[in-house]
């Protein structure tokens, strides 16, 4: 028996199409599924935040200071007892903002003040002051004493000087 040869295949190329996944948009759906592409994770990057610069003002060439509206501002000045009675008439005056005022006290027979004479600067608004009179009083063995007031020149009895009002027994 006599062998034929026996023919040995020989290698061909694959000749099958290979398909690659691609992305078209399509109006319909399609239900083939897609290829989703592999995500692979990222470093975020680390986040700095700068202020910006705070807002610098215009440059503006120096303007002339507006001069003040002139003002009339009222001063009262009240005259009363310690029981917020009225002793003499107000003292009223119509005065711009800083002038001077002085205003002498009126004296009250009987009555004393602290504030011989009121005086200051009138500032840009209206001012109400008050001055107030008190009777001197002296307390002495639980009895209250009204002082009376002494007149300013003293009387001589030899070596002994009395003012009017005063008593020696």
């Amino acid at each position: 028996m006599v062998e034929a040869p026996v023919p040995t295949p020989t290698p061909t190329p694959d000749r099958t199409p290979t398909v690659t996944p691609t992305e078209t948009p399509t109006d319909t759906p399609s239900e083939t599924p897609t290829a989703t592409p592999a995500i692979t994770p990222t470093p975020t990057p680390a986040v700095t935040t700068t202020l910006p610069p705070p807002p610098q003002p215009p440059v503006n060439p120096p303007e002339e200071p507006e001069e003040p509206e002139e003002r009339i501002y009222h001063l009262t000045i009240r005259y009363m007892d310690l029981e917020g009675n009225t002793l003499y008439e107000s003292h009223e005056a119509d005065l711009f903002a800083g002038s001077a005022y002085s205003v002498p006290s009126p004296e009250i027979p009987s009555y004393r003040t602290d504030q011989p004479l009121v005086e200051g600067t009138m500032p840009a608004r209206d001012v109400i002051l008050t001055v107030f009179y008190y009777r001197p009083v002296y307390v002495r063995d639980g009895r209250t004493y009204t002082v009376i007031e002494d007149y300013e020149v003293p009387l001589g009895v030899g070596s002994l000087a009395l003012n009017t009002g005063e008593c020696v027994e």
